[in-house]
């Protein structure tokens, strides 16, 4: 944080961490393998932010997004909330493309023929960015 602005900050996924209570156990085993994800030779995947411009409320976030050892920039806004040393981020509904990180697995701008067995080529996360003053 400079002053009461968040300015920097890297966050570090786990990869092998992927979970959900929603999903079926096959899926999620197929996520992490080479098909999506490969946890066992990718174990994180990170995010660090390069700039933070705020203007009242909303901020726009730029950094740089590293998956599977691939980096790419990636922007979003973002609705950011102040308290006493602590500032914090949340943007909904940030779409990734997950081709730009060579996980291709039934992409149907990259394969054809696929049909209905083609999957959305992005994966969209919501993001709650904590900056604590220490």
């Amino acid at each position: 944080m400079k002053g009461k602005l968040l300015a920097e900050g890297e966050v570090v996924v786990d990869t092998k961490s992927i979970a959900s209570e929603k999903a079926p156990a096959r899926l999620i085993s197929h996520l992490k393998n080479e098909d999506f994800f490969d946890v066992e030779k990718f174990p994180t995947a990170s995010f660090v932010i390069t700039s933070v411009k705020v203007e009242d409320r909303q901020a726009h976030v730029t950094g740089k997004m590293t998956i599977k050892g691939i980096t790419h920039s990636l922007s979003f806004p973002a609705e950011v909330t102040y308290g006493k040393d602590v500032v914090v981020a949340k943007a909904s509904e940030v779409k990734v493309d997950r081709t730009k990180f060579d996980i291709k697995y039934r992409s149907g701008s990259i394969f054809s023929g696929l049909g209905d067995n083609a999957i959305e080529d992005y994966f969209v996360l919501n993001i709650v960015l904590v900056a604590e003053k220490k």
